[in-house]
């Protein structure tokens, strides 16, 4: 425990333990062991290539809006496999595989690497489906901010439809 405190910057509640009272201490322990682990999480996905969308996405760990809201249940899983990149696109299957990234291609496109923001806002293999579910202002003139913004959403119709096109186009490209 002494050990614990010093390195949290907390050894004076050790050092004058006689003279502490617990229900003040215990809530900034605990603040400080939250703040310790969040800021060591912060740093190894700044460096982690996998997860690339997500460290853009969440600032705070809380519940994402998402998750809140009354959007079917199916829709709510595409959108978290898109952000947490646990899907099967090139740019995860090709890690597993040791292809090298700027290799991970898109089957259709040839020319393109089959991330997150290719599918979503690129491939022309998904453009018809794209323009009925998703908002001509992210995909006229894609970008990794306008996908960042697209996967933030506050928006219910917005996320629904995110969802549903996440669900329509994985299933087209399975076949």
């Amino acid at each position: 425990i002494k050990d614990q405190l010093y390195n949290l910057g907390l050894g004076y509640m050790w050092n004058g333990q006689n003279n502490l009272n617990s229900r003040i201490c215990l809530p900034i322990i605990q603040k400080r062991l939250k703040d310790n682990f969040i800021q060591t999480l912060h740093g190894k996905m700044q460096i982690e290539t996998k997860c690339f969308i997500y460290k853009h996405l969440v600032d705070n760990f809380c519940l994402q809006y998402y998750l809140e809201k009354s959007i079917p249940r199916l829709y709510k899983k595409c959108i978290s496999k898109m952000r947490l990149s646990s899907h099967n696109l090139l740019i995860e299957t090709g890690r597993h595989k040791k292809i090298p990234r700027d290799k991970r291609f898109c089957k259709t496109c040839i020319t393109d690497i089959e991330d997150e923001y290719h599918f979503i806002l690129v491939c022309p293999m998904y453009l018809a489906l794209r323009s009925k579910l998703i908002k001509k202002y992210y995909w006229c003139k894609p970008s990794m901010y306008k996908l960042i913004q697209l996967l933030s959403v506050n928006n219910i119709k917005e996320l629904c439809n995110l969802g549903k096109f996440i669900y329509k186009a994985l299933t087209l490209r399975m076949v």
